[in-house]
């Protein structure tokens, strides 16, 4: 496990890591599970985030289906387990880029505006 924080190296963290944990209490979209697909990682989070919702591919997440220890460790048995495809993740993240992104916002700003 590691609890790197906020800095400018977590590139490095990411090289590491098998499986993104990510048991937040509550989220709106979920900006480290797009880092950790840019990265080829895959995803275990909860199945209610709101996050979860926007950001499920069954081919990078696997989502808990509940809040209990157990759900969160047989999910991560499961995910640990799994033969990802890290490409095909790393394809997933990269519709979340930043020009991906923005050219999105602006193309439906041109439509509203239409």
């Amino acid at each position: 496990v590691i609890l790197g924080g906020f800095n400018d190296r977590m590139d490095i963290f990411w090289k590491f890591c098998d499986v993104n944990l990510f048991l937040s209490l509550n989220d709106g979209f979920g900006l480290p599970i797009v880092e950790g697909y840019m990265h080829g990682v895959p995803c275990v989070t909860f199945e209610d985030l709101d996050a979860t919702q926007d950001l499920y591919y069954p081919e990078a997440m696997l989502k808990v289906k509940d809040r209990s220890n157990e759900s969160v460790t047989d999910t991560l048995k499961i995910a640990l387990d799994k033969n990802w495809k890290y490409e095909e993740i790393i394809e997933i993240g990269n519709m979340f880029s930043i020009d991906i992104m923005s050219e999105k916002y602006v193309n439906w700003y041109k439509e509203i505006m239409a």
